[in-house]
């Protein structure tokens, strides 16, 4: 088996929902397994059942009643691969990501959160969650605080505040899983977390980015001569698989 001390913080929609509390206790445990779970099977193949099941009280979030809820998550070795189930309580399935919408007089318009602060957008986005690891142990308060050691709520510029750890050389690895974008073929985007502040014009992100890439990726569908860009008429003539979400708003060069 391999302990691993876990940081589980859970994105609805832009908005977060923060792990309450962290403590030793907060421990998944990966079981060995001979062989690797049915990924296509989900959460139904029986082999997830003989995996103990960390629970992680959820608050603060958008669109959970009352803004809780209990994510479970259970981990699965095989090898040299590590597989995790992570389920939690949602009453919708979002899967429209800024859509475009075409209007009565035949022009397109993307829907918008009419709410929407600057990075808030709470109505029309997709699922996500994301795991946080502590690399080499160097995030401070990490096993104490969890999340919170690099969450900075009420910063100017941001209505969610900002995610950076508090010094040089405090770094987080991030699995950031976004249903729409890249999680429907099974894939979760490769992040990271560092000291980074806010800056507006030079790091807006503040301390969480992305690794560079090697390959895949997506890119946001624009408008052009006043009509969506679809996937296979934009990357026209370029090698790669060519995938368009028509829910969602966005294509994808693979």
């Amino acid at each position: 088996m391999i302990n691993t001390p876990s940081l589980f913080t859970l994105a609805f929609l832009p908005a977060v929902a923060f792990a309450l509390t962290a403590s030793a206790a907060d421990t998944v445990t990966a079981l060995k397994v001979p062989n690797a779970p049915d990924l296509a099977a989900g959460a139904a193949d029986p082999t997830w059942a003989k995996a103990q099941a960390l629970s992680v009280p959820l608050a603060s979030g958008t669109n959970f009643k009352d803004g809780k809820t209990t994510a479970t998550i259970r981990a699965l070795h095989a090898g040299d691969m590590l597989y995790m189930l992570v389920q939690y309580d949602d009453a919708t399935e979002s899967v429209r990501r800024s859509p475009y919408q075409k209007q009565p007089d035949g022009s397109w318009k993307k829907i918008s959160d009419p709410d929407d602060k600057g990075g808030d957008n709470n109505k029309f986005y997709e699922d996500k969650f994301a795991l946080i690891w502590n690399i080499g142990n160097s995030i401070k308060g990490f096993s104490q605080m969890g999340c919170m050691a690099a969450c900075h709520m009420g910063e100017p510029g941001k209505p969610y505040g900002n995610k950076y750890t508090a010094s040089e050389g405090e770094l987080g690895d991030i699995w950031h899983m976004k249903s729409i974008r890249t999680g429907y073929i099974g894939q979760v985007d490769d992040q990271y977390l560092d000291h980074t502040r806010y800056d507006k014009d030079k790091a807006p992100e503040a301390g969480r980015k992305s690794d560079s890439k090697t390959g895949g990726g997506y890119t946001d569908i624009k408008l052009v001569n006043g009509k969506p860009v679809h996937a296979q008429e934009r990357y026209a003539g370029k090698q790669g698989r060519h995938l368009l979400s028509e829910g969602g708003g966005q294509g994808s060069l693979r």
